[in-house]
């Protein structure tokens, strides 16, 4: 009991204040938390902990270029989405772009080598099973561009005109969740079956980020040198409101409660073992006697 409240407390405060892996310009340096409108829609799940900052998320839900126009694809350029198709998609640049625990699938060990693209990058990220198939039924039936690789970065989807690679989704991915999930985005993502092991794209607003806890034992690359390499603490705490700060204090001291109450009960049980004849003068309790 002692150790799971530690436990707890250590690793629900992981990813605030991490380093951000993937790097340029618009990232911030470390995970903080990020103050959203009250009135956006999109990315505010990441309000304990973020990568983008709230101008990056309403550009995202408005659906502004972050980046360079000329080279961002245009998810509808086929035609409009669904609503419920594109708000899958808008998930998927939330998750790119705010959450910290990505970071451990950029392509690039060493970012600096490969600039402007190797600190952006991405690789074989384990996208849930369950989470692709959803996507998948929502996006079925809208038209999309994707080349003859299958992704929608190919060459072909930044012509002048798209139209020869325009059909639906359904049809560019044989009906085929998984392969949907590991050709859209190039190289990016891929269907895991093992959903122990991978990610969600989406969680509700004030819970915890479930990615967090998810492949600990997978190791960050190199840091990026977008940023000065800063005392992590002192980032984290200008970065963090009182009440935030308030509520780290609470759950610190909610750890050391729960670390006084197992030591009293393991107290307790010892008095309750020791009730037993010749407990208290013996060096070892012989059941047996």
């Amino acid at each position: 009991m002692l150790g799971a409240a530690w436990a707890s407390l250590m690793v629900g405060a992981n990813a605030v204040c991490d380093y951000c892996y993937l790097q340029n310009e618009i990232h911030k340096p470390f995970s903080t938390p990020t103050e959203f409108p009250a009135q956006d829609k999109y990315c505010t799940q990441y309000q304990d902990a973020s990568c983008c900052t709230a101008e990056i998320a309403r550009k995202i839900g408005n659906r502004e270029p972050i980046y360079d126009p000329e080279k961002t694809f245009n998810y509808e350029s086929c035609g409009p989405l669904s609503q419920k198709c594109l708000d899958f998609f808008i998930n998927e640049e939330c998750f790119y772009e705010c959450d910290v625990n990505i970071g451990k699938f950029r392509r690039h060990q060493q970012c600096e080598e490969t600039l402007p693209n190797g600190a952006l990058e991405v690789i074989d990220i384990p996208i849930k099973a369950s989470y692709c198939d959803s996507w998948y039924e929502a996006c079925k039936d809208d038209q999309l561009c994707a080349g003859e690789n299958g992704s929608i970065f190919d060459a072909e989807c930044f012509n002048d005109d798209v139209t020869p690679h325009c059909r639906t989704v359904a049809e560019h991915y044989n009906g085929n969740p998984a392969e949907f999930c590991n050709k859209t985005f190039g190289s990016a993502f891929f269907y895991e079956t093992n959903e122990n092991n991978a990610y969600t794209m989406w969680f509700q607003k004030g819970a915890a980020n479930p990615n967090d806890w998810v492949l600990p034992w997978v190791d960050y690359p190199e840091r990026c040198g977008f940023h000065s390499q800063d005392d992590t603490a002192a980032v984290c705490s200008a970065a963090l409101q009182p009440d935030q700060e308030k509520s780290y204090k609470d759950v610190a001291i909610a750890a050391i409660v729960l670390s006084c109450i197992s030591i009293v009960l393991w107290v307790v049980m010892f008095g309750f073992v020791c009730n037993f004849p010749g407990c208290g003068n013996k060096k070892h309790f012989d059941p047996m006697t």
